[in-house]
C-alpha cells in the first residue's frame, strides 16, 4: 500500500512535465489554434485514460452546460464545448504519432505549402508570431520540419517538411478523416450539409465584423 501511494502522488508531477499528453485538458505547450490565448482545461483530468481502449474516443469529463451560459449566449457555449472536444478527441489520437494538438493543422498548412515562410505560417494560421515559433521549434526538435534563410532574402525564415514529416501526412490525414466522422455520425447528409453551410456563414459574419471590427 504504500508503495501505491508513492506512485500516485508522483503522478501529477509526471503529468506536469509531459502536459501534451494530458488527453482530457489538450494544454501543453501550444495554445489553441484559433487565437493567442490557451486553451481553458477542464478541472479534472480524464479518469482511466491511460487504459482507455485505443478506438474509444468518448471521454467522461467533456465540458459541461453552465446554465447562465446558456441563457446569456447558448451559442457561444455550444461552439466552446464543441472546441474543447474536439481538441481533446484530437489530442488523444496525435499524441500516438508525437504530437501535440495545434500542431497537425500547421502540418496541414505544410502540406498545402512545403517550403513557405514562416510569416506565412503565421498569417495562414491566424495565430500571434512566437506561437508559431514555439510551434516549429518543438517540429523540428522531433524531426518534422526544418528551417533556414531563404536564399533571396537573408530575414525571412523558410519552412519545410523532412522526409519524415512530409510521410507523417497520411497518418494525420486519417485521423483527420476519422474526427469528421465521428462528428456527423448523427446527423443524416444534408443535415450535415446544411450545418457546415451555417457554420461557414457565422464565420463569413464574425469575420466581416467581430467584437473588434472584423478577425
Amino acid at each position: 500500500m504504500t508503495g501505491r501511494r508513492s506512485q500516485d502522488e508522483r503522478a501529477p508531477t509526471e503529468a506536469a512535465d509531459a502536459p501534451r499528453d494530458d488527453p482530457c485538458t489538450g494544454i501543453g505547450e501550444t495554445p489553441c489554434i484559433a487565437g493567442e490565448t490557451p486553451c481553458i482545461a477542464a478541472e479534472t483530468p480524464c479518469a482511466g485514460a491511460e487504459t482507455a481502449a485505443p478506438q474509444a474516443l468518448a471521454c467522461e469529463h467533456w465540458p459541461r452546460t453552465t446554465p447562465l451560459a446558456e441563457r446569456t449566449g447558448p451559442t457561444v457555449h455550444a461552439v466552446f464545448r464543441l472546441s474543447r472536444m474536439h481538441r481533446t478527441m484530437a489530442g488523444r489520437l496525435l499524441r500516438d504519432l508525437g504530437l501535440a494538438p495545434g500542431q497537425e493543422l500547421l502540418l496541414l498548412q505544410l502540406w498545402d505549402r512545403d517550403g513557405c515562410s514562416q510569416a506565412d505560417l503565421v498569417e495562414r494560421l491566424g495565430i500571434d508570431p512566437s506561437t508559431v515559433t514555439k510551434m516549429l521549434q518543438r517540429l523540428e526538435r522531433d524531426g518534422w520540419v526544418r528551417r533556414e534563410p531563404s536564399p533571396d532574402d537573408g530575414r525571412v525564415t523558410l519552412v519545410a517538411l523532412t522526409p519524415a514529416g512530409r510521410d507523417l501526412r497520411a497518418a494525420v490525414t486519417d485521423i483527420w478523416r476519422r474526427l469528421e466522422r465521428e462528428s456527423v455520425k448523427t446527423l443524416a447528409d444534408d443535415e450535415r450539409a446544411e450545418l457546415l453551410r451555417l457554420l461557414r456563414k457565422v464565420e463569413a459574419g464574425l469575420r466581416a465584423g467581430g467584437p473588434d471590427g472584423g478577425c
